[in-house]
């Protein structure tokens, strides 16, 4: 199972970015610089956004050709917490005291 990955927040944070898609990426950063000044500037910065659109297409479709199993693991998952559920899924015993039905 994969979960999201965090979301770096302080000024020092780093994100792992592999190298062959730092020049798309730069591309990119490019296209969006190029949006506020618009016109034929802008326009010529759209092969760079394409580029960088399908290097992620790519990179997406290989992730998924190595995660085939990637349902079957989400449903033995998901039956194990059926099976074992978390603390936060069991019924708080101070309430159940407050209501009088507890030891």
């Amino acid at each position: 199972m994969s979960v999201n990955a965090p979301v770096p927040t302080a000024a020092g944070s780093q994100i792992q970015i592999p190298r062959e898609l730092l020049d798309h990426l730069a591309g990119y950063v490019e296209h969006l610089a190029m949006f506020k000044i618009a016109g034929r500037e802008f326009d010529a910065t759209q092969p760079l956004a394409e580029a960088f659109f399908r290097a992620a297409q790519q990179r997406n479709t290989r992730l998924a050709t190595i995660s085939v199993f990637e349902d079957d693991q989400r449903g033995f998952a998901q039956s194990q917490e059926r099976a074992r559920p978390s603390r936060r899924d069991m019924p708080d015993k101070r309430a159940a005291q407050a209501q009088g039905g507890g030891n």
